[in-house]
């Protein structure tokens, strides 16, 4: 009788256990299979990309194992994923990869690893799971589907970083509030930040108010590191934009936007399109060759402004709500 184990192999800082070293390495050729870009590098520069991913401290790495009758262990899967601070689910519990191994899917070990996922999420009060797929992976969007979990964000990207000046270049300016390396945010900027909130607030209304809102976005910047840029005409803030600069193995270097949004007395005007070119500056600056963000499905005005900016729907965003 086979016996399946799921073993988390970073510690709370993220340092890879030298004990589960062996089975790391390994996992280097069933990355390839999930991600082709892994074949542009090496075994041992894959193990040093999976550290750094892991070493920010909110990223670990599992590693499925199952046992045969004579006790020797077979890797059959791994999963990656990170969690984080946001203006949206307070604390984000996001898989960014989950693979088994082709010979041994539909036996329940896609099943034991996403209830171990769900187990992980719940310790540190993650409100749900969140899982990006790949718009033409079929076969995992049938898996996830049939594990209650359901099609909550389109996830777009930008390809393109060229930016392209409007009439409103010249009115709009961007104020970026936080330090470009460790999220950092003056307390300088407060009475900007209390500019911003009402803004913010058009799209993410469950975020705090006041000083507390102040509060609550140098937590999520620092602890991120994230970022938060403003859009101001004359002295009033009419957009604003959050993002953060991370590492996966899918992008190597991903530069996510979490918030976009534009007053909604200026929406039209330009002003998002400001914020665009700022987000693409930021994209190249962080060395990344595209930027992606996620969009509730209900949001059609919103998506059809980004198909129109060129970004397009690249990733299925699934989710399942404690």
């Amino acid at each position: 009788m086979s016996a399946i184990e799921i073993i988390r192999t970073t510690d709370n800082k993220g340092v890879i256990n030298p004990d589960t070293l062996k089975f790391v390495k390994s996992c280097y050729s069933l990355h390839k299979q999930l991600h082709p870009n892994l074949l542009n590098i090496d075994e041992n520069q894959y193990i040093q990309l999976l550290q750094e991913i892991c070493l920010d401290g909110h990223s670990h790495f599992c590693i499925i194992l199952k046992s045969s009758d004579n006790s020797q262990r077979t890797l059959i899967g791994l999963c990656l994923y990170r969690y984080f601070n946001n203006t949206f689910n307070v604390i984000k519990f996001d898989v960014l990869d989950m693979f088994i191994i082709e010979n041994e899917r539909n036996r329940g070990y896609g099943t034991k690893l996403m209830t171990y996922l769900i187990d992980e999420a719940k310790k540190i009060t993650a409100p749900s799971i969140v899982v990006q797929c790949n718009v033409d992976n079929t076969d995992a969007q049938r898996f996830f589907f049939r594990h209650n979990l359901r099609i909550t964000t389109f996830g777009f990207s930008a390809r393109n970083l060229d930016t392209i000046e409007n009439s409103q270049q010249s009115t709009v300016k961007i104020i970026k509030l936080t330090d470009d390396n460790t999220g950092v945010i003056p307390d300088s900027y407060n009475e900007l930040l209390l500019k911003a909130e009402p803004i913010h607030h058009q799209l993410r209304t469950m975020l705090k108010t006041r000083n507390e809102y102040i509060e609550q976005i140098k937590i999520i910047c620092q602890t991120g590191p994230a970022h938060i840029a403003l859009a101001l005409i004359e002295d009033v803030v009419v957009g604003v934009t959050m993002y953060r600069m991370v590492l996966n193995m899918k992008h190597f270097k991903h530069f996510y936007c979490d918030d976009l949004v534009t007053d909604e007395t200026k929406r039209g005007s330009g002003v998002g399109h400001v914020l665009m070119n700022h987000l693409k500056q930021e994209a190249k600056f962080y060395g990344a060759d595209k930027f992606t963000l996620d969009s509730g499905c209900q949001r059609q005005q919103a998506h059809r402004y980004y198909y129109k900016e060129g970004l397009v729907i690249d990733q299925f965003g699934f989710s399942l709500n404690f």
